[in-house]
């Protein structure tokens, strides 16, 4: 059986108020890269190639002059 996934918003004010969004029962290893897609797809956006640090991987998404970050 399948978990729904959902997702938290939360909003960082240490990062200058930045909106960050958690998704709970995400099991998808390379997610964000399904994420990405989706994003291009359904709603226009331009995304960068993945970069991978040691512990996470940032995938830039871009839609008009706003930039997001998927890590």
């Amino acid at each position: 059986m399948k978990n729904e996934v959902t997702y938290k918003k939360h909003i960082n004010v240490d990062k200058n108020n930045r909106v960050e969004f958690l998704l709970i029962n995400w099991d998808y290893e390379d997610g964000g890269d399904y994420l990405a897609k989706i994003f291009c797809k359904e709603f226009g956006m331009s995304a960068e190639e993945k970069v991978d640090y040691i512990f996470f991987s940032v995938i830039k998404l871009y839609l008009d002059k706003v930039t997001y970050e998927l890590l």
